[in-house]
């Protein structure tokens, strides 16, 4: 009864063994083509808006602000931008609501 132990270790070892090199995937990373883009011309590189339009509202740019917003008023990102948004930084520069688009 004692021989069966190590015959009964070294198969499931071994199956153990086979059954993860079976369900383990090998993933081959390699990319063979790809797609590439011309660069955009310096001109258009480093145009920024004056104003910007969102679902809500239109934006213009300001050189200071000229009053106090909460932070809950003001987004770092467009894209963020909601009804209650009063000012967006962005592009380097700062946008103040000047119309609501209802």
């Amino acid at each position: 009864m004692v021989w069966w132990v190590p015959i009964l270790v070294v198969g499931t070892l071994a199956l153990t063994g086979i059954s993860i090199s079976l369900i383990h995937p090998n993933y081959d990373t390699r990319v063979d083509s790809f797609e590439t883009f011309e660069p955009l011309p310096l001109s258009l590189q480093n145009q920024v808006p004056d104003q910007i339009v969102t679902l809500h509202a239109q934006y213009a740019t300001v050189e200071e602000l000229e009053e106090d917003f909460s932070p809950g008023e003001i987004v770092y990102d467009a894209a963020q931008a909601t009804a209650d948004t009063k000012v967006i930084v962005d592009y380097g520069r700062t946008y103040v609501k000047f119309k609501d688009n209802h």
